[in-house]
């Protein structure tokens, strides 16, 4: 059958309500934060070693174009040439040269390439021809190039001396660091999320532990406790705090018990007279408007017989009381509820109807009282010419006992809140308290099994206590 169902255990999860969003893991959470981290520092140290590196190769190039100005200016005029000069521990292309006139052309030079084309635009000679010593960049044969102009003194022609090296060994560095850092910078960043996904995981293993016991406390085991985690951190503390909360929880759900159960029983003695007086002065009156109120006040009376009755019951349920454990035959016991509503059921021509054997190891009274309870909610909800039934089903493990009605059923919303104290379904009858289903709940963890609810709205309800087979 389809539609909501919902079992007793489960109410603590109910409760989150369907708004409740699951998120990503904080483990995961803190690895993407860790690796992003990771890999901004990384960004910011390779960018920093990147720069600085550029920058010593370049000093590296200009000290050899200095070396190779002091050599050519000590040999001039005969000589414009130098050989090749080393940058660090990586040997540098060949330096070529430049003889530049006052005015800018080209007087002299290392190669015919450089013979018809001066390195320095005007601005820079003119800069020169004042005494100043020029660095700046330029190119030759299309590639970059360094070049150092250098003013000459002692020659009428020459004014200027230029030399100049290919940046090869720097874009070569460039090439090489970036082929070579950014797939480390990966597998390092991938390797520092993976550790920061294990550590977090390690560090929040407590917590994972705290959580799974919370899981299993309900209002039927309280004095299940957390696991205390070996360190004394902030969980140490936050478990400590949480197992006092728990005791405080588990006193004051004691004390609710104990006063139910005491105020319950005392209720008993007094209602009992109480019933009694009335039934007496019933037969002793003969005005017929005392008698009605007599009647209303019987009614009543016995209403909260009824209701005290439900509230021990429930409160012997959760204390783990129970009248002694017989073989019971939930076929017999059926056939006995059915036998006390059949006179209602044919009043309004309902059909009552068990199928199914099983015998089980329990509390007949209570296991009575809750299938009472079942058949008198579905006898509430079907129209005339219903039908209600009574299933039974032994397995391996459980046994499965049923009471479905064709009536109009109850909304989703109302059936995840059917198995709490005092709920009430926008269907139920006026007369009801609310404890139905509640007792249904606790007779079967009293007998440690579960209700399961099987709801189609306008097709009726299925109402399933699951029994252990032993």
């Amino acid at each position: 059958m389809t539609g909501a169902s919902v079992r007793a255990p489960d109410a603590a999860r109910r409760r989150r309500g369907p708004g409740a969003r699951r998120g990503l893991p904080i483990s995961l959470r803190l690895s993407a934060l860790f690796a992003a981290l990771f890999l901004v520092g990384l960004l910011v140290s390779s960018g920093v070693a990147y720069l600085q590196l550029g920058r010593t190769i370049r000093s590296g190039i200009d000290a050899s174009l200095v070396a190779a100005s002091e050599e050519i200016i000590e040999d001039m005029p005969q000589a414009t040439d130098a050989d090749e000069r080393q940058v660090g521990s990586v040997t540098s292309t060949e330096v070529e040269s430049q003889i530049l006139d006052r005015n800018g052309d080209v007087l002299d030079s290392s190669t015919d390439e450089l013979a018809g084309r001066p390195l320095l635009t005007d601005a820079q000679v003119s800069r020169v021809i004042r005494g100043e010593e020029l660095f700046t960049d330029s190119s030759l044969a299309d590639e970059p190039t360094r070049v150092l102009a250098t003013p000459v003194t002692g020659d009428e022609d020459a004014a200027i001396l230029v030399v100049a090296a290919e940046l090869d060994p720097l874009e070569e560095f460039r090439r090489a660091y970036l082929e070579a850092a950014l797939p480390l910078m990966g597998i390092a960043v991938i390797l520092a999320g993976l550790a920061g996904w294990l550590l977090s995981r390690r560090a929040l293993r407590p917590v994972a532990q705290m959580t799974r016991d919370a899981d299993e406390i309900g209002e039927t085991n309280l004095q299940h406790r957390l696991a205390m985690p070996r360190s004394e951190d902030e969980l140490g503390r936050l478990a400590t705090t949480l197992n006092a909360m728990l005791d405080r929880l588990e006193q004051a759900v004691q004390r609710e018990r104990d006063f139910t159960a005491d105020a319950s029983h005392e209720l008993r003695t007094p209602l009992a007279i109480l019933r009694a007086e009335l039934e007496v002065a019933l037969d002793r009156t003969t005005d017929d408007a005392v008698r009605d109120s007599l009647r209303s006040a019987l009614e009543e009376c016995r209403r909260l017989e009824g209701l005290t009755d439900d509230l021990l019951l429930i409160a012997r349920a959760e204390a783990d009381q129970h009248g002694g454990r017989v073989p019971v035959d939930l076929g017999d016991l059926s056939d006995r509820v059915l036998g006390r509503f059949h006179t209602v059921a044919a009043q309004r021509n309902i059909t009552l109807t068990r199928t199914g054997e099983a015998v089980v190891s329990g509390d007949p009274r209570a296991l009575e009282r809750a299938l009472s309870n079942l058949v008198d909610n579905a006898l509430r909800s079907v129209a005339e010419d219903g039908h209600v039934d009574i299933h039974v089903e032994a397995t391996d493990a459980t046994v499965l006992w049923s009471v479905h009605d064709d009536g109009t059923g109850v909304t989703d919303a109302a059936a995840h809140q059917l198995l709490d104290r005092f709920a009430r379904a926008e269907q139920a009858h006026p007369g009801g308290a609310g404890l139905g289903l509640a007792i249904v709940a606790a007779v079967s963890k009293l007998h440690h099994g579960d209700v399961q609810l099987e709801n189609s709205q306008g097709r009726g309800l299925r109402v399933t206590i699951r029994l252990p087979n032993r």
